[in-house]
């Protein structure tokens, strides 16, 4: 019988809200505001959980850079 062998994932790991809060050096706290008012990265549910696809993160701050987020007002 062969060694059992840890199967990698097909995508990169979804983000929690800590580790989104520290990669966009920002308090997690705002990416809870963001999700209330409809801002920031698309965010799903896992059970109980939020979520943040990198892509989506990515995406995200790509659309920032462009100028296509709607500006402050």
């Amino acid at each position: 019988m062969g060694a059992m062998t840890k199967r990698q994932p097909d995508r990169e790991q979804l983000l929690s809200v800590e580790q989104l809060a520290q990669l966009l050096q920002v308090p997690a706290k705002t990416i809870y505001e963001w999700r209330c008012r409809g801002e920031g990265p698309t965010g799903l549910r896992i059970g109980r959980y939020l979520r943040f696809d990198p892509a989506d993160v990515a995406a995200w701050i790509d659309s920032r850079k462009s100028g296509t987020a709607v500006a402050r007002r």
